[in-house]
């Protein structure tokens, strides 16, 4: 079982990804959530796509594996295996709830291959503070800096339909 450090409910761990990420997005679009008194925020800076809290050094090891299939891998102690190339499409009937789940960084020179072949990856949600903070050089607008290519804008793309099923208002969906 898992207990959300947000909002206190128990689940199973399966389940902790698609509901943490609601947290998450909420805490990027500033929609502000009443939890309860012993209930945490979401970190303040790359929260864990699992568990929602920043700051712990297990929780920033997120990978994919190589190869034609690859798998999501966090280090974070509630992760649980999950299928990777559903969990890339949100759906409202199907397992998938959110597209928080790790992609890579496709600036070059970014991803690097550990020796026992995991592909570095940063959860979908924080991407754009992952190029704002170590890669100021590039931009989600192409404005202040480079622009990131199509490809990799569209992987980072949440789109309104998952926003609204994740709890954002209308008025607070970019």
């Amino acid at each position: 079982k898992f207990r959300c450090f947000q909002c206190l409910a128990t689940m199973e761990r399966s389940k902790a990804r698609d509901h943490v990420a609601g947290h998450i997005l909420k805490s990027l679009r500033g929609v502000k959530e009443e939890l309860p008194s012993r209930g945490q925020p979401v970190g303040d800076s790359m929260p864990c796509g699992i568990c929602g809290r920043s700051g712990i050094a297990a929780c920033t090891e997120v990978f994919l594996t190589k190869g034609k299939s690859p798998q999501a891998v966090s280090r974070c102690q509630y992760f649980h295996k999950y299928h990777y190339k559903p969990s890339l499409e949100s759906t409202a009937t199907g397992p998938t709830g959110s597209t928080n789940t790790p992609i890579q960084c496709q600036i070059p020179n970014c991803t690097a291959v550990t020796p026992d072949r995991m592909i570095t990856a940063h959860w979908k949600f924080n991407m754009p503070e992952h190029i704002r903070r170590q890669h100021p050089g590039y931009s989600l607008d192409g404005i202040t800096g480079a622009p990131v290519t199509a490809a990799f804008a569209r992987s980072m793309h949440i789109t309104a339909i998952e926003e609204e099923r994740l709890g954002i208002p209308a008025e607070k969906i970019p």
